[in-house]
């Protein structure tokens, strides 16, 4: 029919009617694609992938569940589990599910029925209303805080990483507290630069909180170019970089006779700190603490030379414009 349309056509229209016939083909074919996309996956494909990734988490307290009994809409609804760990199911009453996995407790509940001689064969499904109460919450010096959802057993390191990651400026101390012995927090020093092999990877509850603190502060003062306080990179930082973040001192600085100021349980403590020498590799760079101080004094020389040569370009741009009379 199209092949007859198409000769019966002069050779300008049979151009135009290719051209159409073009264009409803490409609108069918987006039409088609566009609806598988939007279609997304199908619903036994969503449903498989979270049975996989909730099939491993334990039961507790509080949850609420949905539970299923295959053609059996009157065993089947929701369930609150209380605070005993145990829910009630009609036929079998008072079934302990808490700590249990989704799977093993739908088997717990098969064989209930089995045994007690209510159905031969049933099949039995649960599943959670919401992971509320299988969460952990990092906050802190991490790059996304928040809450962090444990499909299984997750430890320590896990959980920062599903968090991100730490910040340059997160500091040594790791606070975990438990919703089940507030009292009695697990407190962590980790250090970030070294390989966590063999670093505290405690195993992470839901209900836990995690803390991650910030690091120290480095305070530069004095005949710097930008006075400050910079936080200290993962557990290090030196005089050299300490200045480097200041931006350098200025010319009228007497940076070798420039001081550290430390505080301590035993008092506090000053100690002279050549700064030239320490950058050009003559002595060698220390490594700060929180809270210390850099104090960079000023030279009366240099400060002096400096106002003489202002002075003297006051002057010689007063005698330029007076010549210029």
């Amino acid at each position: 029919m199209l092949r007859f349309v198409y000769q019966s056509l002069s050779p300008t229209k049979s151009r135009a009617f290719i051209v159409v016939l073009l264009l409803a083909s490409l609108v069918i074919v987006y039409r088609h694609a566009n609806a598988e996309m939007q279609a997304g996956p199908s619903q036994d494909l969503r449903n498989s992938t979270t049975q996989t990734s909730s099939s491993d988490i334990a039961i507790v307290n509080g949850d609420q569940l949905i539970i299923t009994v295959f053609d059996t809409p009157e065993l089947s609804g929701p369930a609150r589990v209380r605070n005993d760990g145990t829910i009630d199911f009609p036929l079998i009453g008072t079934v302990h599910v808490s700590g249990l996995t989704v799977s093993s407790a739908a088997d717990l509940i098969r064989n209930r029925l089995i045994h007690g001689d209510f159905l031969k064969d049933p099949q039995v499904s649960i599943s959670f209303v919401d992971f509320a109460n299988h969460s952990a919450i990092i906050l802190g010096e991490v790059n996304h805080p928040g809450p962090i959802v444990l499909s299984g057993v997750h430890t320590l390191w896990e959980v920062i990483g599903a968090a991100g990651g730490v910040t340059s400026a997160a500091g040594s101390r790791v606070t975990i507290n438990h919703q089940d012995a507030a009292s009695n927090p697990t407190i962590l020093d980790l250090d970030w630069t070294k390989d966590l092999t063999g670093q505290s990877n405690p195993v992470i509850r839901p209900g836990d909180t995690l803390q991650i603190s910030r690091s120290g502060i480095v305070y530069v003062l004095g005949e710097v170019n930008q006075v400050g306080g910079y936080p200290i990179d993962h557990q290090k930082l030196t005089i050299t970089e300490a200045v480097a973040l200041a931006r350098g001192v200025k010319y009228t600085s007497k940076a070798s006779k420039a001081i550290l100021v430390r505080s301590g349980s035993s008092g506090r403590s000053i100690t002279d700190i050549d700064i030239p020498k320490i950058i050009k590799g003559q002595l060698p760079d220390q490594i700060l603490q929180a809270n210390d101080v850099i104090y960079v004094p000023n030279s009366a020389s240099k400060v002096a030379i400096l106002k003489g040569l202002q002075a003297a370009v006051s002057i010689g741009s007063a005698l330029l414009i007076y010549s210029n009379r």
